[in-house]
């Protein structure tokens, strides 16, 4: 896969979000929604994504399943 940003080559990896005692949750949301109080088109996804890393510009590209 090509970087999004930079369109050089990424390394497939995986992304792992972790928290303190259950208290990390990880959303996706629409751009849209971002700057609301209320987030109603709230997404959660599984704490485990398929990652790309890209060595030039030092970005992590993560595809989440939802939960």
């Amino acid at each position: 896969m090509n970087c999004p940003f930079c369109n050089q080559e990424t390394k497939k990896g995986m992304v792992e979000v972790s928290g303190r005692l259950f208290s990390t949750a990880v959303s996706w949301y629409p751009d849209e929604e971002r700057k609301k109080l209320f987030h109603s088109e709230l997404v959660h996804l599984k704490h485990k994504a398929e990652a790309y890393y890209c060595n030039d510009c030092k970005k992590v590209i993560a595809v989440f399943d939802e939960k």
